[in-house]
């Protein structure tokens, strides 16, 4: 009876450690005006260092404009301008979060990507209908409770999780992108004539 005990455990084990991974994900914590927001890793392609931006004349207002990434141009947006963020603290942006949606690639202005987190699926809880973050609920996906322990005692603290899908609707992206790229050729024809 023993042995059959034995050879059950042995052979659940690897089982609830598969389900144990994949119940974590991993989340990529920035911060943006004092508050920390978060992205599934899954949605982002890379992180940069900001880099030289140019920008595109009549573009909407929260494009910063364009920049080159191995070839590829990338259109920067800023999250404070797009969805008219009141600053209360002088920004200085450092990275630029880079992402695709579609056959386009975009980045968001971050004051600084802190860092990537695994953490229990079971810590992303849905957001509370009174938030005091400056981003509108309708944007987000849920909110995470970090617990961190200090020299005296556990701190818990939330980020908020943003769903890039409804920050930047596809069809919105597209245009913007598509306009962007129209500007930006016509400019470098202009400027070459």
């Amino acid at each position: 009876m023993k042995d059959i005990t034995s050879v059950i455990n042995s052979i659940a084990t690897p089982d609830d450690k598969e389900q144990s991974e994949k119940e974590l994900v991993q989340i990529i914590i920035f911060s943006l005006d004092n508050e920390e927001f978060g992205v599934k890793i899954t949605d982002v392609k890379e992180i940069v260092k900001k880099p030289d931006i140019t920008p595109v004349p009549d573009a909407p207002n929260f494009v910063e404009g364009i920049f080159n990434l191995r070839g590829q141009v990338v259109v920067v947006t800023s999250l404070e301008k797009r969805f008219d963020l009141k600053t209360e603290f002088k920004t200085s942006f450092k990275h630029v979060i880079i992402l695709e949606s579609g056959k386009n690639t975009f980045g968001i202005l971050v004051d600084e990507v802190e860092r990537v987190l695994r953490v229990p699926k079971e810590n992303i809880r849905p957001t509370p209908k009174m938030i005091t973050s400056k981003i509108d609920k309708d944007y987000l996906k849920g909110v995470l409770i970090i617990k961190e322990k200090s020299k005296r005692e556990e701190d818990h603290h939330l980020v908020m999780l943003l769903d890039l899908q409804k920050v930047f609707e596809e069809n919105e992206l597209s245009k913007t992108h598509d306009e962007l790229m129209e500007k930006s050729k016509s400019q470098r024809e202009s400027d070459e004539v």
